[in-house]
């Protein structure tokens, strides 16, 4: 048969063979397919039928090969293909089963099912080419040369499948078919191209999967695949590649720098191997350009990414205009220029980027699978480009970039998830000020349908509802629209929900996740958004390495979140947890980072916020620190620095309200200013910076009275409030202040109109406020206080009773502090009293706020803070004992001064109380309580250090956080015995029966009441039937401070009060001589008489006891106020008319609490014979202190005492004195008698006896095991003096020590002089000694009070009656049993 082509002719024998191979390459170069099918047509119609059978099937599959080879050659024209599949499925249906031919048709026409699958994606076709493949490779013998080949064939139509619907199971039978066709492949067969084709199938399910290893084996199949090219000398560049590809991978997994450095060096190594026009060149070009833009990720080396950019270049100009992967190439180079700009801030190159990513879109044909991955990255340098130079029209461009990209999409397509997560961050600079979306059709389009459009199970819904969740959140941040935050916090949980366990996306969706919900509960007050959204974030942190670099933002996420439980529950746990973990997260942060301002503000909002609770001024001055180091690293036009200016305003504004240093509240001014500059009018934060400059200005006006200062606050405030959306969580907050600002205002100028708009303000922002909102509080008790003040205006009752109304509901609200809801409830008493002293609320109001006192110093802080939180404060506990006197409620007089006095050795006292009754009921559990009691005085008695480096400060907050968590577990603990029948009682403060029952049987307690409207003593003793009530008209608290203030005079004349601060020049009882001083050398005497004739005679009247030569019966003072400082045991008329003293009638003891004394009696007490005795500590030279000479005379007399009692008796003297000895020896002796010199520290722990080699302070006497521990002679000067902004606290050294243990303690309340102490001790010890009516001698010091009683009577009796002899014996004190 003669075919001619284009005019030439070729006459050809078709059953040839031969003929038929050159018919094959020859055709398709001049025949189209119709003219060569009607060719032959013509030709076979003249042939015999069973001969035609034959030939035809044989004849379409090759016209299906011509077909195919010249669909290849003519640049993808789907006609040739078609025609191509055409002929090749009807050669296959022509070819009967079994035929030796079929399995070789079935394998052409998969061929070019696949060749269409590629041009089209259209799924029937891979299907089929599945299906043809598969009966191909079924019907082929395992032995067969072909049948490798037929399995390759199908592994990669398998391929091609996954790579369109991602199935794995795809991608399975893929990789098996290939490791199948690997095994039959001959030693001298295409093995390396196979191991490749198997390396990037593997390499594939890695990626899909995360296997390690697939991974690996990946790598090794390139490997060898590399080795057999070298070793055969063939062209290795294309598994070269894949080997630098898979090795990079693995770089990115482990963070292996040496598989990252192997990658470039193999990829470098395929470029060098690949000639200049090589069609894989651009290809290996890109690649190489990946590796070194990840190397430059690593090591942030420039030179890597200007040669990443350089090679990638290389790609885009050697790949020719039509060529398909031009888009891609120029997109990775716009991706490099986007990269090297955050490394360079050369807009340049964003600019670069923006245009080269423009290129790369259009030049991607309009339907191409690619469109949205173009969009999403192109928007995403156009709103880089918006951040750096605010262009509003960039970010236009950018919102309708990202919606074209989730637009084009069709609903469901796989690609639809990552395209729509691209517009989380874009849309949210739309939405003005006002809270108002100007095109929010256009920006959200896309986010509500992703998840519509995603499978519920599908890997890719946790990225989307996650995006999602953050757009509504940040517009939620900037309009406070709160149906935004519900909208997060609902995408957000389904992002979680969407997240497996071990999903490396699961730990950043929990944190994300609680960070909402915390935000959701700061603006709507759900505690139950709380109580989730902690033990979220802190699993979250838990699931990831500390080196992980999102580390640092999870623990600022978790710091918010605890920061905000505290201002709720005000537990100090929580705040000290969060300053620990900010403080962490600026160690993990490296300096130059950009978010270290942000985290350095977060640190410093927590310090300030312990500052408000502990007034450590060393916290407010860290914070100060803190936030001015984050404006220092803030630079000028980023658009945080407003918010750091006024963050650090804010804390100048707090410590100026504290130390009224008129230069902080000028920085705050100016700090808030700046940040106003920096800040458009129409920005969102605007309001609050307006608010808090106002705030800083009246202020000012407390300390200048320049009405215009507040003036322009209200002017301030109402444009704060003007400029938010009706739906704005703080608006009430900002109502509120302007309320303030009228209300001071009022204050100045006394103009009615002006409180009445206050009280407008006040009102309207309750109607506002959520009700459980922790600003609730301090609203109450803001409208209170302008009712209040109006009252005296306006004459007006209801006024008054409003006041207290709103008084009474800050003092109970549920949320805010323990110390703001005291002075509301101190307010309340005291406006309830003024209005009407009958008023049953009255007692109401002191109920309440006598439990706030005592959670104003908890367990939770050191002693040291205890005392700090209590200073100066003390006066409230004596007003709700007077109003208690006056209503006649005895009892709730004594149980209020019980549990609001002493406080802190109480705490101390419960700590070590017996557990005698709770060990026979459950040893375990007894065993538990005094674990964590020991552990908790431990804790609470360390000294607060001031760190300086972050190590330093961790430490620290280490130490805190584990002190907070004993407290925890103790209140607990507390619970769980206390649930125990007959143990509802448990370490709980007595109550007034239970303080009536173990009282003295030889005398009476006395507690006084000084307070400044009325003074009360209450008599207690087993004698009595009840307690009586005797009130004291001619004493009050004025009084008594003119007396303290009298005797401090006198003595500050004299000389004899000493020193009380810590330092190198400690005076005291080496004064031998008064100075001479004429004037007031009557007071102390006239101070005695008038406590005589007020106090103390009106008592003994009443408890009816007389005088007596030699008195029996004994009285425990109990005193409060100024009265604590005055020597009420030396009362009386010393003349020689009328002399009449209380050493006449009883022998008198100081106690702190009338518990102290009951429980001290509770306590068993077995003296040890091996301990019994008494252990000296003389130090007459102590380094920096005045010589005491008279110590060793002192010493001398007391041995003597003891020598001829034959009582043990040991001294350690100077050298031998050290503070760790004498620590110790205090262990192994019953009583111990310090003659040294002694001080007073304003830390009450601190105070300490000065030894041989420093110190010995108070707290590490607390920390000793004393249990046997019986009495304590503190023969040194003011060992009794105490605080007077600590009054009803006895932080003086003589409580201290029998907060240590000791039952009784002689003390000094002035310096004493060194010529009489010696004898005075000796004096003590005889009596004490001589005392044998017991049946025996026993060092126990039950009768120390009586033997200091005839001791300084003997004194007062050797000396004459002048002052001076007064000053000598009337410091000794006795304390306890």
């Amino acid at each position: 048969m003669s075919i001619v082509f284009s005019g030439r002719d070729c006459s050809l024998d078709i059953m040839d063979n031969n003929n038929l191979s050159i018919l094959a390459w020859c055709v398709p170069y001049f025949v189209p397919p119709p003219l060569l099918l009607i060719s032959l047509y013509n030709g076979l119609n003249r042939l015999p039928i069973p001969l035609i059978k034959q030939i035809v099937p044989y004849q379409m599959d090759l016209i299906g090969g011509l077909c195919n080879h010249r669909f290849e050659r003519t640049g993808l024209e789907g006609d040739y293909i078609n025609e191509a599949i055409s002929a090749r499925r009807s050669a296959v249906q022509m070819t009967v089963d079994g035929h030796p031919d079929r399995p070789r048709r079935l394998i052409n026409l998969a061929l070019s099912l696949q060749m269409r699958f590629q041009l089209t994606g259209g799924l029937p076709d891979i299907e089929e080419a599945i299906n043809s493949s598969q009966q191909a490779v079924a019907t082929t013998l395992p032995n067969e040369s072909s049948f490798g080949y037929r399995l390759d064939m199908l592994g990669n139509c398998h391929f091609l499948r996954f790579e369109r619907t991602h199935q794995q199971s795809n991608l399975h039978d893929a990789i098996s078919a290939y490791e199948r066709a690997l095994k039959l492949s001959p030693k001298d067969g295409p093995l390396a191209g196979l191991l490749s084709t198997i390396g990037n199938a593997l390499f594939r399910r890695f990626q899909l999967t995360g296997r390690m290893v697939d991974l690996e084996e990946a790598i090794s199949s390139f490997r060898r695949a590399v080795k057999i090219h070298n070793e055969r000398h063939t062209d290795g560049s294309t598994s070269l590649s894949g080997l630098g590809a898979t090795l990079q991978a693995r770089f990115k997994c482990t963070n292996d720098a040496s598989s990252l450095e192997e990658a470039v060096s193999v990829i470098q190594q395929a470029v060098s191997a690949t000639p200049p026009r090589h069609l894989n060149l651009p290809v290996w070009y890109n690649n190489l350009g990946n590796a070194l833009q990840s190397r430059f990720e690593l090591k942030n080396r420039l030179e890597d990414i200007n040669r990443a950019i350089l090679v990638m270049q290389k790609a885009v100009d050697i790949t020719p205009h039509h060529n398909a992967d031009l888009p891609a190439w120029l997109l990775n180079l716009g991706n490099a220029l986007q990269l090297r700009f955050e490394r360079t801030n050369n807009v340049a190159d964003l600019t670069q980027s923006i245009s080269t990513k423009r290129r790369a879109l259009e030049l991607t044909p309009p339907n191409h699978p690619h469109i949205p991955s173009m969009l999403y990255n192109l928007g995403v340098a156009l709103y880089r480009h918006f951040e750096v130079l605010s262009e509003r029209s960039t970010l236009d461009e950018a919102i309708r970039i990202q919606t074209q990209a989730a637009n084009f999409i069709a609903p469901g397509h796989v690609d639809l998830a990552p395209r729509s997560t691209g517009l989380a961050s874009f849309y949210i600079d739309r939405v003005d000020p006002r809270g108002k979306l100007s095109k929010p059709d256009d920006s959200f389009k896309a986010h509500k349908n992703a998840p519509a459009l995603t499978s519920q199970d599908h890997s890719l819904l946790s990225k989307i509802s996650l995006s999602l969740g953050n757009a509504y959140r940040e517009r939620f941040e900037i309009s406070g629209i709160l149906q935004d935050i519900d909208m997060a916090v609902l995408n957000h949980r389904e992002a979680l929900n969407s997240t497996h366990i071990g999903d490396k996306d699961r730990p950043h969706n929990l944190c994300t996740l609680g960070y909402s919900m915390m935000r959701r509960f700061q603006h709507q007050g759900a505690v139950a958004d709380l109580d989730e959204s902690i033990p979220m974030m802190q699993e979250a942190i838990e699931m990831i390495a500390e080196d992980n670099k999102e580390m640092p933002k999870f623990l600022v996420a978790l710091g918010i979140a605890l920061v905000a439980r505290y201002q709720r529950t005000e537990e100090p746990t929580d705040l000290e947890e969060s300053i620990s973990i900010f403080q962490k997260s600026i160690s993990l942060t490296l300096e130059g980072d950009p978010s270290l301002p942000e985290r350095l503000n977060n640190l410093g909002g927590a310090l300030q916020q312990r500052f408000k609770l502990s007034r450590d001024f060393s916290d407010i001055r860290e914070a100060i620190e803190a936030k001015e180091k984050a404006v220092a690293l803030t630079q000028a036009g980023d658009r945080r620095l407003m918010s750091h200016l006024n963050n650090l305003g804010n804390s100048y504004r707090i410590y100026y309200e504290v130390v009224q240093d008129p230069s902080l509240i000028e920085k705050a001014i100016s700090a808030e200013e700046k940040a106003i500059a920096g800040t458009p009018a129409e920005h969102s934060k605007t309001p609050s910076l307006f608010n808090n400059l106002s705030n800083s200005l009246l202020l000012r006006f407390n300390h200048t009275k320049d009405l215009l200062d507040v003036d322009r606050a209200i002017l301030l405030k109402g444009k704060a409030i003007d400029l938010s959306p009706a739906e704005h969580p703080d608006l009430h907050s900002l109502i509120m202040n302007l309320g303030s600002a009228w209300r001071i205002r009022f204050e100045a100028t006394k103009e009615l109109p002006d409180v009445d708009k206050a009280i407008l303000r006040y009102r309207e922002s309750l109607e506002l406020a959520p009700p459980l909102h922790r600003s609730r509080q301090s609203l109450y008790n803001s409208i209170a206080y302008a009712f209040y003040i109006r009252s005296f205006a306006s004459n007006d009752d209801s006024d008054t009773q409003e006041a207290i109304t709103y008084y009474r509901r800050a003092a109970t609200f549920p949320a805010g502090s323990s110390t703001a809801k005291l002075e509301s409830a101190d307010k309340w008493a005291l406006v309830s009293q003024k209005r009407d002293r009958s008023d049953p609320q009255i007692l109401d109001a002191f109920d309440v706020g006598v439990h706030l006192w005592t959670l104003v110093a908890g367990l939770q802080k050191t002693v040291q803070h205890r005392h700090a939180a209590l200073q100066g404060n003390t006066a409230f506990i004596l007003a709700a004992a007077a109003s208690a006197f006056e209503f006649g409620r005895m009892d709730k007089a004594l149980e209020w001064l019980e549990q609001g006095r002493c406080l802190v050795w109480n705490q101390i006292n419960y700590l070590r109380s017996p557990l005698e009754a709770l060990r026979h009921h459950d040893r375990k559990l007894a065993d538990n309580v005094f674990r964590l009691s020991r552990l908790l005085e431990l804790a609470g008695s360390r000294e607060s250090s001031l760190p300086y480096t972050i190590e330093e400060k961790m430490s620290v907050q280490q130490k805190v956080k584990s002190h907070g968590k004993l407290v925890k577990e103790w209140d607990e603990l507390l619970a769980t015995v206390r649930r125990i029948p007959g143990f509802e009682a448990f370490l709980q403060p007595a109550a007034y029966s239970q303080l009536l029952q173990d009282l003295p049987k030889n005398g009476s307690v006395i507690v006084i009441n000084v307070h400044r409207d009325r003074c009360d003593a209450l008599a207690l003793s087993s004698e009595f039937d009840q307690p009586k009530h005797i009130p004291l008209p001619e004493f009050s608290d004025e009084k008594a401070e003119r007396l303290l203030r009298r005797l401090q005079q006198r003595l500050a004349n004299l000389g004899l009060l000493g020193r009380q601060e810590d330092g190198n020049d400690v005076a005291g009882r080496a004064m031998r001589a008064l100075k001479r001083d004429a004037e007031g050398q009557d007071a102390v005497r006239d101070i005695l008489s008038v406590l005589w004739k007020t106090v103390v005679k009106p008592i003994l009247d009443c408890v009816g006891f007389g005088a007596s030569g030699s008195p029996t019966k004994r009285i425990w003072w109990c005193t409060t106020g100024h009265l604590v400082f005055l020597p009420i045991h030396a009362a009386g008329i010393y003349d020689n008319v009328n002399h009449s003293t209380l050493f006449d009638y009883v022998i008198s003891s100081y106690i702190p609490t009338v518990s102290s004394l009951s429980n001290s009696r509770k306590k068993p007490r077995t003296i040890s014979s091996q301990m019994e005795g008494l252990l000296i500590v003389s130090q007459p030279d102590a380094s920096g202190c005045v010589p005491l000479p008279g110590v060793k005379k002192e010493v001398a007399l007391i041995q003597d005492v003891f020598k001829t009692h034959s009582v043990r008796c040991s001294a350690l003297e100077s050298a031998n004195g050290t503070a760790e000895d004498v620590r110790k020896g205090m262990e192994d002796f019953t009583c111990i008698h310090f003659a040294c010199h002694a001080s007073q520290h304003q830390e009450p722990l601190r105070s300490c006896f000065h030894l041989y080699d420093g110190p010995l302070e108070l707290s590490r006497v607390i920390q000793s095991n004393l249990e046997s521990a019986h009495l304590a002679f503190l023969s040194a000067c003011q060992t009794s003096a105490g605080d007077e902004s600590l009054s009803e606290e006895a932080v003086h050294l003589a409580a201290g020590m029998m907060a240590a243990g000791y039952r009784s303690v002689v003390g000094t309340m002035w310096t004493i002089k060194d010529e009489y102490a010696p004898g005075v001790a000796e004096s003590f010890y005889r009596n004490l000694l001589g005392r044998e009516d017991k049946g025996g001698i026993e060092m126990s010091g039950c009768d120390a009070a009586v033997a200091l009683h005839h001791a300084t009577q003997e004194l007062r009796m050797r000396l004459d009656p002048s002052e001076a002899s007064f000053l000598a014996w009337v410091p000794y004190v006795h304390f306890g049993l």
